[in-house]
């Protein structure tokens, strides 16, 4: 990527996106436009962290599929 103007407003969003992420790419599609998709973790904590309450049993929710973070631009 290259280096942007400081002063410029636009032009910066895959720099966010290459400093805040674990990974990253683009994918072109056919009818034009892109899909810009990433994977970020979640950070270590510093502290242990407390233990957590008990709770009453309740019964498993249905499983649903996963959730990918995907942005879609044309």
């Amino acid at each position: 990527m290259c280096d942007r103007d400081m002063d410029a407003t636009g032009g910066r969003g895959l720099q966010i996106v290459e400093s805040l992420t674990d990974d990253w790419g683009v994918t072109t599609l056919p009818s034009g436009g892109k899909i810009v998709w990433f994977v970020m973790g979640l950070p270590v904590p510093t502290v242990p962290l407390p233990p957590l309450p008990s709770l009453p049993a309740i019964a498993p929710a249905p499983s649903r599929p996963a959730i990918a973070s995907v942005l879609q631009f044309r």
